[in-house]
């Protein structure tokens, strides 16, 4: 039997001492992608942005037309 669970964040560690303890096989999954970016994320993301950019107005970057980027939604 498979049991997915969610545990607030406070209560992982003690969550994973008693599955431990009890010796269940644990596969954990981390929720990175619901978390907000830290600002050092955000700025790292900033950065490359501008660096496409500039990639691609210098025509070193291929990019999509409107009406390519409107078929793929």
């Amino acid at each position: 039997m498979q049991l997915t669970l969610e545990v607030p964040d406070q209560h992982v560690p003690f969550f994973k001492d008693l599955v431990k303890h009890l010796n269940f096989p644990v596969k954990v999954e981390d929720d990175d992608h619901d978390q907000e970016p830290t600002p050092e994320q955000l700025k790292a993301e900033m950065k490359q942005a501008l660096n496409e950019l500039t990639l691609a107005k210098q025509g070193k970057l291929k990019t999509k037309t409107l009406t390519e980027f409107l078929d793929e939604l």
